[in-house]
């Protein structure tokens, strides 16, 4: 639960016409939702708010702790994600697995200045600051990322540890099929 959320678009093949989907669930009366600076909706307890995602990022903000359910996936396969309010403090690394030849996308937000500090398996060079861009509408104090990995880079039935040596950071993993 928190009030700041960032929402990074997946691999879905009709985001670009349909956009992906978020569900903000409230739980007080009176929430406010504000997507990308504008309000949105006032909900109250357990109810929903719909967001269309047609953008690369969507910022959700709140004045009281909503649930943020962001609905993504690859290719025509759906997935879906709690997603976690920015006041989470994350991780300085994340193991993530590869358990096919299919897409392999890592979705990677970290706070502005950080992000030319990752490595992958200890390594650095393929997680380079250049890959990121600013999240529209954080002032600038946000970075994200869309990383794709082929299999010489991570192999089928491997692991890769993702770390970053100055900041916590946000990552979602989609892996196609």
């Amino acid at each position: 639960l928190g009030t700041e959320h960032i929402i990074v678009k997946g691999q879905l093949n009709n985001a670009a016409t349909v956009g992906e989907k978020v569900f903000v669930v409230a739980t007080q009366n009176g929430t406010q939702v504000t997507v990308n600076g504008s309000l949105a909706a006032t909900i109250n307890a357990g109810q929903a708010h719909t967001v269309t995602v047609n953008a690369a990022t969507a910022t959700i903000n709140s004045n009281f702790p909503v649930y943020v359910l962001h609905m993504s996936g690859f290719g025509c396969e759906v997935g879906g994600s709690v997603i976690p309010p920015l006041a989470c403090s994350g991780s300085t690394q994340v193991g993530v697995a590869r358990s096919s030849s299919e897409g392999f996308f890592l979705n990677i937000l970290v706070p502005a200045g950080n992000q030319g500090n990752f490595l992958l398996n200890g390594a650095p060079g393929l997680i380079n600051a250049a890959d990121f861009a600013v999240v529209p509408n954080t002032g600038g104090a946000w970075m994200y990322a869309v990383k794709s990995f082929n299999t010489t880079q991570i192999p089928v039935n491997s692991t890769a540890l993702v770390s970053n040596t100055t900041s916590t950071f946000q990552m979602g993993l989609i892996h196609g099929g």
